[in-house]
C-alpha cells in the first residue's frame, strides 16, 4: 500500500493496520478522529493497483 503506485500514507496504513498511533501519549488519547474516509479512499487505491497488477500477469 506505500508503493508509488498506490501511494498510501503512513499513518493511514498504520491505522487499517490497527497499529497503536503515531505521536506522545498526549496525542494518542485526544486524537480520536477515525480516518474512515482516508481509509477507505486508500483501500480502493491498493485494491484498483491489485486488480491492475493481476490482469496485467494474466495478459501477459
Amino acid at each position: 500500500m506505500a508503493s508509488e503506485r498506490s501511494g498510501g500514507r503512513g499513518e493511514v496504513i498504520a491505522r487499517i493496520l490497527n497499529h497503536t498511533p503515531l505521536g506522545s501519549p498526549v496525542t494518542q488519547i485526544y486524537n480520536r478522529y477515525d480516518y474512515a474516509a482516508e481509509k477507505r479512499a486508500a483501500l480502493e487505491l491498493w485494491a484498483e493497483t491489485l486488480l491492475k497488477i493481476s490482469t496485467a500477469k494474466r495478459g501477459a
